[in-house]
């Protein structure tokens, strides 16, 4: 959906700044240290105070962090803010238009439910029906259902989908876009970063349409790879054309391609306007359809892949990493990959992804390319009492277990230094990365912040403010150190070699003269640790307790993952798992990552099975070997009557068959079994008789297991879903005339069969099931949303507090 600033041509949003008002009205809700303190927001009781008075770090790196004292009667507490003064170092992830873009992200027709009029004006319209293109908007919620959609795929626009006709442009830029060499040279500056071409698509119906034009159009989900993945050596006639046009795909765009749905009648809408799930639901293309496409797309890498230079690749169901690495072999001139999407590559396959692409940008033989990456994005599913709910972005439902937001700072500690030592830029605006990172439910105005929290640990590590200090502070080391000696016992602050932290990447270039102690670096992190954690949470955060997560018997202490090897501060471990030695502890991005793997929503582990069988064959080494390369069957596969010897075969029987060979067992035999398997040579036979072909074999294994597991496991799953509710109802039945005991035992059969159903629902990715007990930890837009309004409600007296509880328990620092 766009952001407001797309769809109110006057500019004004629904929503007041709020987050310049966190600020000012209520700092306890902003986790930001104030820039304009007010009375009204609390600055009266703010006192603030540096710990370390007498240090004082570069400019380029900002001020320590600053405590501040909030005074509530004869009750003093410490907190913490993120700091508002950061340096002079800027990284370029700020947005232009920031504070109208995070305030986007809460309209509530994004993620509607079907209880209430999801109107996006919060101050007067939490009880008004939605009119005009809100109303629009809202009908989205039936996706992919929805008839006289604009666009049927990305970069796609449908035909005839626009409402407005075309509108005149200025001749020069009509020019531009007309002339095919030009029009792609300046797509070559854009193609590696998703949302830069999707804000270029959108500046009018022209460049949208002459991009279309411009790419080659893979349909993934109806197999339709314009005759390209046709050997010519299989088919001469097409040979000589496919020639031609194989040279002139340059841009190839892999996605699916929306058929055009227009459903004879709809269920209609709820008493809020909410549109209730149609008679006639969308097709879907079934999982060994999925997977004879698939093969379409490698054969087509495989035999035209030397002419790709600038490949997309969306929403592909069967793409792992595996794959896409032997399908980078067959690109020798590939200058920009693009994978976004893709059902089996979810976040936890970022850092090997970009490990990958690494490894491929230092091979002397390839040109470096550009790649672009946002993993798997996880929507909210379609409830029949909640509309569309837990949309969580990086799982598809939330079991009670992992911290989302914290697992994926955790992964993006690994992450960003790696990127930024090899020069891959994923996190600055217009990014696939970042778009993705933008779609997941941080609080308010808090990402930038935690990613240049991250970008400023980078830089102390490789020393960027060493030289940028203009005093020595040995001088004043020792008075620090006696002033936190006195104020918190020799315990707390203790001078030491920093902890966690690889100091031979430091500049060297002074030795002799230390410019920095090691004290102060200590701080330093410490400080920008304080930054990430606070903007983490969104809130402020007591002294105390952000001093206990990183000090250990008085010494600045990271901890370090057994599995990524990346030292971080202990609240990214689960607290049973802190204690570990380091050998057992892992984080809570890698636990992310090997849940994400093991996930069973949708068919997920089984979708990675058929994967597995595709490429389990020590002869595959390569796209090629997968199509090319055969073997001989043994005795035993020929004796084996299980073995399907003529569906895998290179030669087919029936021209074999009129040799009348004796090399064959004849039709009937003693044994009945042979007959219904047909002719298949004996030992003695020619070996091209017995050879077999790879591609068939795995293809033959993975497409069963695609068909029997995900296809009929499917109907089999609907078929106990039917039974269980018609079972519910004969319950239901007996109920009514049941005595205490027996209806008590009827009720939890019930209980039993509806708690069936959920995991046969979930199985399909159909509804999200939570554990009974759990509580959640995931980061959800619907408690954002919730109580985002509340905020912005209770900010203008809409709701008034006649009890002792403070109403937002905003109080309530974490």
């Amino acid at each position: 959906m766009d952001h407001p600033q797309d769809f109110y041509s006057s500019g004004k949003t629904p929503y007041p700044p709020l987050v310049r008002q966190l600020g000012e009205r209520d700092q306890a809700l902003y986790f930001l240290e104030p820039a304009h303190p007010t009375k009204e927001g609390g600055a009266g009781k703010l006192l603030p105070s540096q710990l370390y008075g007498h240090l004082q770090p570069p400019a380029s790196f900002g001020p320590l962090s600053t405590s501040y004292q909030i005074t509530n009667g004869p009750v003093a507490i410490r907190h913490v803010f993120c700091r508002w003064k950061r340096g002079t170092q800027d990284h370029g992830l700020k947005r232009n238009d920031e504070a109208q873009f995070e305030l986007g992200k809460f309209n509530i027709l994004r993620y509607p439910v079907d209880n209430d009029f999801n109107n996006p004006d919060y101050l007067f319209g939490h009880s008004l029906p939605v009119e005009g293109l809100d109303k629009a908007v809202l009908a989205l919620a039936d996706y992919p259902s929805v008839p006289n959609a604009v666009m049927r795929g990305p970069l796609m626009p449908a035909i005839g989908g626009f409402s407005k006709p075309l509108a005149s442009q200025p001749s020069g830029f009509t020019l531009v876009t007309q002339i095919e060499e030009l029009f792609q040279k300046i797509l070559g500056f854009t193609m590696h970063r998703w949302g830069d071409v999707g804000n270029f698509a959108r500046t009018c119906q022209l460049v949208l349409c002459h991009m279309n034009q411009t790419m080659a159009r893979f349909n993934i989900s109806k197999g339709d790879f314009l005759n390209l993945h046709v050997d010519p050596e299989d088919n001469a006639t097409l040979a000589e054309g496919l020639s031609r046009q194989a040279g002139s795909i340059g841009f190839v765009m892999v996605s699916n391609v929306r058929e055009p749905c227009e459903p004879t009648r709809s269920a209609g809408q709820n008493s809020y306007g909410f549109p209730k799930e149609r008679v006639e639901h969308y097709s879907k293309v079934t999982a060994s359809q999925q997977l004879m496409h698939h093969i379409r797309f490698l054969k087509t890498i495989n035999l035209r892949g030397q002419n790709i230079k600038v490949l997309h690749l969306h929403s592909m169901p069967y793409l792992d990493l595996k794959t896409l690495d032997h399908c980078l072999e067959r690109l020798p001139v590939l200058q920009i990959l693009a994978v976004h999407n893709c059902d089996l590559l979810h976040f936890g396959c970022t850092v090997d992804f970009l490990k990958m692409v690494i490894d491929y940008n230092k091979r002397k033989d390839r040109k470096p390319i550009e790649a672009d990456f946002s993993p798997r994005y996880f929507y909210g599913k379609r409830s029949y009492q909640e509309g569309r709910v837990g949309e969580y972005g990086v799982v598809a439902q939330d079991e009670g277990t992992i911290d989302t937001l914290r697992a994926v700072v955790a992964t993006l500690q690994t992450v960003v230094p790696l990127a930024l030592k090899n020069g891959i830029d994923w996190f600055t605006p217009g990014t696939g990365m970042r778009q993705f990172l933008e779609r997941l439910p941080w609080e308010l105005d808090t990402l930038r912040y935690i990613l240049e929290a991250l970008y400023d640990l980078v830089d102390l590590k490789n020393g960027v403010h060493d030289n940028a200090y203009p005093i020595h502070v040995d001088k004043c080391y020792e008075a620090v150190h006696a002033r936190a000696f006195d104020r918190f016992g020799p315990h707390v602050f203790v001078a030491s070699e920093p902890s966690g932290w690889d100091e031979s990447s430091s500049n060297d270039s002074t030795q002799g003269e230390q410019k920095i102690t090691p004290f102060l670096r200590d701080e330093m992190f410490r400080t920008v640790y304080h930054d990430l954690i606070i903007a983490m949470t969104g809130k402020p955060m007591l002294e105390s307790k952000l001093r206990d997560i990183m000090t250990s018997r008085g010494k600045f202490l990271l901890l370090k993952c057994c599995l990524c090897k990346t030292k971080m501060p202990s609240c990214f471990f689960v607290k049973s798992i802190a204690a570990r030695p380091d050998n057992w502890r892992v984080c809570h991005g890698c636990q992310l990552g090997a849940y994400l793997n093991q996930q069973v929503n949708n068919y997920e582990r089984e979708r990675r099975e058929v994967v597995r069988l595709l490429w389990d064959d020590p002869n595959v080494t390569d796209l090629d070997t997968l199509f090319k390369a055969k073997r001989l069957a043994t005795v035993d596969e020929l004796d084996n009557l299980s073995f399907p010897f003529q569906q895998v075969a290179v030669k087919l029987m029936v021209p074999i068959e009129a040799d009348l060979s004796p090399h064959f067992y004849p039709t009937v035999l003693s044994d009945p079994g042979w007959e219904a398997i047909g002719r298949r040579p004996r030992e003695s036979a020619p070996d091209e008789w017995k050879e077999i072909s790879i591609l068939k074999e795995r293809l033959h294994a993975a497409w069963w297991h695609a068909k029997r597991q995900i296809d009929l496991g499917a109907s089999k799953s609907n078929a106990v879903i039917s039974n269980c509710r018609a079972h519910i109802e004969l319950i239901k039945q007996r109920l009514l005339t049941a005595d205490g005991n027996s209806a008590h035992k009827l009720k939890l059969e019930q209980g039993e069969l509806e708690t069936r159903i959920n995991q046969e629902e979930a199985r399909q990715g159909l509804v999200q099931m939570t554990p009974k007990g759990s509580f959640k930890v995931a980061g959800d837009w619907d408690e954002n949303i919730k109580q985002f309004r509340h905020i912005v409600q209770c900010d203008a007296g809409l709701h008034q507090n006649i009890g002792p509880t403070p109403i937002l328990n905003k109080d309530k620092i974490w």
